[in-house]
């Protein structure tokens, strides 16, 4: 499956390339895989000449809580039914989905997140004991899939 996701992924790349170049507009490419964020935005706000705006937030507390994978119900459709990962880096938490990785998560009140590039939110559920028991699947509009955590 991951070889097919992979193959996916570098065809459509290859088709947006192919798409950009004859549109008479420019673009720009840049390579993400080191994960340098601050440097790409660097690179971007010089090419497009706007100023940098970098925000400096400091996590408002301890997130490790909100760590860990979730797993979404069996009944979620098989080929999105693949468990997510949080992950807590210097930065932040990061989401980690099947098929996209690293989404900076931005909080916006007590367990709940804005999905950095996104109109999406993840929202944590505690038990009646304050733990965190799962989340809500952030990329489904309209409706609420619960995702237990599983470690």
């Amino acid at each position: 499956m991951a070889k097919g996701m992979i193959s996916f992924f570098v065809e459509s790349q290859r088709q947006l390339e192919a798409i950009a170049a004859t549109c008479p507009f420019a673009y720009r490419r840049i390579d993400t895989t080191k994960r340098a964020w601050e440097q790409y935005q660097r690179t971007v706000c010089a090419w497009l000449e706007i100023p940098m705006r970098i925000e400096q937030r400091a996590p408002s507390g301890d997130f490790a809580h909100y760590v860990g994978t979730y797993h979404p119900p069996a009944y979620f459709p098989p080929a999105f039914n693949h468990p997510f990962e949080v992950e807590l880096t210097p930065d932040g938490l990061r989401l980690h989905m099947v098929f996209m990785r690293n989404f900076r998560l931005i909080e916006q009140d007590t367990d709940s997140f804005a999905i950095a590039g996104r109109s999406a939110q993840l929202e944590f559920v505690r038990d009646p004991q304050g733990q965190v028991q799962g989340a809500i699947y952030p990329f489904v509009p309209d409706q609420r899939f619960f995702c237990e955590k599983i470690m």
